[in-house]
Formats: structure tokens, C-alpha cells, sequence
């Protein structure tokens, strides 16, 4: 989908080694944090999808 395009960089000047998945992860907490009822577990076990 590209989603994700605005925030890779090009391989050999990454500052984050998994951009997806901290974007997922940042992404996930952000929802939680504005008041979604999504559990701490429910959040591991997506990012455990993720790997």
C-alpha cells in the first residue's frame, strides 16, 4: 500500500534498523494512549504477528 513510504530511507542511512515495525509499534501505543481499549498483551501479540 506504501503506507510506510514517507518514512523509509534508503538502506545505508537508516536511523532506525526496522522502520514498519517501530512505525506499527508508535502507531499502536499512540491509539491505546488516545483512549482505545486495546491491552498491553493485545499489542505484543501484534507485534509478535509482526516478526
Amino acid at each position: 500500500m506504501g503506507l510506510f513510504n514517507d518514512y523509509l530511507l534508503n538502506a545505508t542511512t537508516k536511523a532506525v534498523p526496522n522502520v514498519k515495525r517501530a512505525v506499527l509499534e508508535g502507531a499502536l501505543w499512540g491509539v491505546k494512549l488516545n483512549g482505545c481499549s486495546v491491552k498491553e498483551e493485545e499489542i505484543e501479540d501484534i507485534m509478535k504477528m509482526e516478526k
